[in-house]
């Protein structure tokens, strides 16, 4: 992992120091073309002179400058770009807490506590300039926050709400609010750190509260469900949409916004199955859940080098969007399969 990390940052210093010199050399060259063609050489522009005598005196210290700069920002970009999708990790449920609702606080945790929070960012950090982290983080948060207005509306509890609400705030405030005020403003991820505290202090109250019903495995089964519907229907228009544009940066976006929503939904499910393992043993659904965990596995780890949006039809170049719905698609059917299951398990029950 190091000798790959100096890798990169020597191939990005060599290439960084060569635009400079070539910068600083192309700029030398101008200058003296300028003052050797008297016909079109500024005359007595003090202010031309002065500038030109600086570079010529100091362009070894603009050199050292914009050296710097490319290192500051190049090395910070290489070492804040990773995305945080550990799919290794063991769900708990401490002092007779939901593995659910801890697969929704870990997840948050690991993008706003473990991970600097990068969507809000100003220009002085490297962060700032990285775009596929930023959206899968918004992504992680966008899912999370479906998911608790959905307990909430089940659950009827003020804390749930709360943290919806907390959850619906703009991800790109750092500390200056939109409006045109600039106005001091809650920065983003403080405020979602207060929905965490909200989701730890529910869970403590959950089990004594709520005791598992089927019916409630049946209404976050649907959810997910709402979930994953959406993500496909987003990406199948974003095909549809710009699949023939020359150039489109926003595929990416969709892309990595798109794994975010998967990485809630994976350990969302894990947390699901542990609480409700007995019943889904039971109905003999084990092997449908792990091949949804697969293909959402598949889908959060499919990392192309460039992210492409082909259209449908062409022969030569990739559509990584089709891929990804093409995962999702597939847990999302066997998802309503188990759904479908669990109803008819629920009438049994009525019965």
């Amino acid at each position: 992992m190091l000798k790959n990390l100096l890798n990169k940052l020597k191939i990005l210093l060599k290439r960084l120091l060569g635009k400079s010199v070539y910068v600083c050399t192309y700029s030398k060259d101008f200058i003296k073309k300028s003052f050797k063609n008297k016909n079109k050489a500024p005359k007595n522009n003090k202010l031309f002179s002065l500038v030109t005598n600086i570079f010529k005196k100091r362009k070894f210290g603009f050199i050292a400058v914009f050296s710097i700069i490319f290192i500051y920002y190049g090395l910070g970009i290489i070492i804040s770009s990773k995305i945080n999708t550990n799919l290794e990790y063991k769900l708990s449920a401490p002092n007779n807490t939901r593995y659910t609702t801890n697969a929704l606080i870990y997840t948050l945790k690991t993008q706003v506590d473990d991970t600097q929070w990068t969507p809000a960012l100003p220009i002085i950090f490297p962060a700032y300039f990285l775009d596929n982290l930023p959206n899968f983080q918004i992504g992680t948060k966008d899912a999370i926050k479906h998911l608790v207005k959905k307990m909430s509306a089940y659950y009827i509890d003020s804390e749930l709400k709360k943290a919806g609400e907390l959850l619906n705030y703009a991800p790109n405030i750092w500390l200056f609010s939109k409006t045109n005020d600039d106005t001091i403003a809650p920065g983003s991820a403080k405020q979602y750190r207060k929905a965490l505290a909200l989701l730890n202090s529910f869970s403590t109250k959950q089990s004594a509260l709520y005791p598992l019903d089927i019916k409630e495995l049946k209404y976050f089964l649907n959810s997910l469900d709402s979930l994953l519907d959406n993500n496909i229907q987003k990406l199948d228009k974003h095909i549809r949409e710009h699949s023939t544009d020359l150039i489109n940066h926003r595929t990416d976006d969709v892309f990595y916004y798109t794994q975010g929503n998967a990485y809630v939904i994976y350990y969302t499910i894990k947390g699901l199955t542990k609480d409700y393992q007995d019943q889904i043993v039971e109905a003999e659904l084990y092997d449908d859940i792990t091949t949804i965990l697969k293909n959402l596995e598949t889908a959060i780890n499919f990392n192309p080098i460039s992210i492409k949006n082909a259209s449908p039809e062409d022969v030569y170049l990739a559509n990584h969007l089709i891929y990804l719905a093409y995962f999702l698609s597939q847990a999302q059917n066997k998802l309503k399969s188990v759904s479908y299951n669990i109803e008819l398990k629920t009438r049994e029950l009525i019965k």
